[in-house]
């Protein structure tokens, strides 16, 4: 299954639901190798995925995939903390890079993203996964995964070395906890 990015991953962040999850997971309505649960700690919010061939047919869907998630919206609501406190807008643009990663196919993209964070320091602002690249290019077994990564300071502009010194650290911690490699 790919990492879910989209509407979902907006849906979490908007709730302030930040330490929320996407782990593999089974379901009757869901195709398998295609779902994912969504988790908090150990409780779950619910269930995303393409559903199940076996659904398809009994509601005479068209041919092609149909996502759909289910929420438990009393755990969702239970979940979502009390309003944050408000920041100022930043005074200085944030410094955008994009990394792929190339990881064994077993290594799910939310470690990636969780080792990137990890690493990331202070100057790291935001790590947003934006591509899962399987294909002719890369070994049997392996995935690239790409995330846009936001860098930024709230006293000055960064400058392209202290950039790609982050970067490099993060490209390192991730080698040594995943095994991954840059993609280049």
């Amino acid at each position: 299954m790919q990492p879910v990015n989209c509407w979902e991953q907006a849906l979490l962040q908007g709730l302030h639901l930040r330490t929320a999850a996407f782990h593999p997971a089974d379901h009757p309505t869901f195709a398998p190798g295609r779902t994912a649960r969504i988790a908090l700690g150990d409780g779950t919010l619910g269930f995303l995925g393409e559903i199940h061939p076996a659904v398809h047919r009994a509601f005479d869907l068209p041919a092609a995939s149909v996502c759909l998630a289910e929420l438990d919206l009393e755990a969702l609501a239970g979940a979502i903390p009390p309003a944050p406190a408000l920041t100022p807008v930043p005074r200085f643009p944030p410094a955008l890079q994009d990394i792929a990663l190339v990881v064994d196919e077993a290594v799910p993209a939310a470690d990636l993203a969780a080792a990137i964070r990890a690493a990331g320091g202070a100057l790291l602002a935001e790590v947003r996964l934006f591509d899962v690249y399987r294909g002719g290019q890369l070994p049997a077994g392996k995935k690239s995964v790409a995330f846009s990564l936001a860098f930024q300071a709230a006293d000055r502009t960064l400058t392209d070395a202290e950039v790609e010194a982050e970067k490099g650290r993060i490209v390192e911690a991730v080698s040594q906890r995943l095994g991954a490699r840059l993609r280049g």
